[in-house]
């Protein structure tokens, strides 16, 4: 019986946030753009996660102006963010290099963010077509529900965004967001 409590706990938890996912793109079209101070919500995210850093001895760098100010949704940014933010901190701590770079770059009208982690990465050959697909889960080891990258893809396009991905496996893994003015 605890089991299935537990499975049907699981369960219930994934149709909640597939509905959600289903009502976010009628919010997105109504949502207003504000501007955000990108350092202030990656020190937000980065203090949720703070326990993990601690206990993994993680080394954050982050690249990033102190003013650097853009427009968006301020929640699906944070969301995006934070998601690869506490992957990156799961999945991507090696056991010689525990560092977490966050990299801000603009070229010609576009902005991008960088999450960058130096762990084991992925063989993103063989992956990179079901990476984004709800249910995928490139490890075992680490409890997660296989929805992470897929809600992340998915406010990935609600911002008007397209998100890279480059990984090998002992090489680590980088997520790069990029959008346009």
């Amino acid at each position: 019986m605890k089991m299935l409590n537990t499975s049907v706990e699981s369960l219930d938890g994934t149709i909640h946030t597939l509905s959600k996912l289903m009502n976010e793109q009628k919010t997105a079209e109504y949502s207003q753009l504000e501007t955000i101070t990108v350092v202030e919500v990656i020190n937000r995210i980065l203090e949720i996660e703070s326990i993990i850093i601690q206990n993994k001895a993680v080394k954050i760098i982050i690249n990033i102006d102190s003013h650097q100010e853009i427009k968006t949704i301020p929640a699906y940014f944070e969301s995006i963010f934070h998601n690869l933010i506490s992957n990156a901190l799961k999945y991507g701590m090696g056991a010689s290099d525990s560092a977490l770079e966050l990299n801000w770059s603009e070229s010609e009208g576009s902005h991008s963010l960088e999450v960058k982690d130096y762990g084991e990465g992925f063989d993103l050959e063989n992956n990179a077509d079901f990476l984004f697909r709800m249910g995928t889960r490139l490890s075992r080891e680490t409890l997660g529900s296989g929805l992470g990258l897929f809600i992340t893809k998915h406010h990935v396009r609600l911002i008007g965004a397209e998100i890279i991905v480059t990984s090998s496996k002992g090489k680590g893994a980088s997520f790069k967001v990029t959008w346009n003015d």
